[in-house]
């Protein structure tokens, strides 16, 4: 898998929502089995 660094804008943006909110718009996107690694707060990178 191809590693995509995210711009800290983005990384910021991504911040600002639930894991719940971001996996449920993933699934309206067609992405039915996504993962989300490191979903917490004080997990960095």
């Amino acid at each position: 898998m191809t590693d995509h660094p995210l711009k800290p804008e983005t990384k910021d943006k991504l911040a600002q929502v639930s894991v719940a909110t971001l996996s449920s718009v993933l699934f309206k996107k067609g992405l039915r089995h996504q993962v989300l690694q490191a979903g917490c707060p004080a997990c960095e990178g």
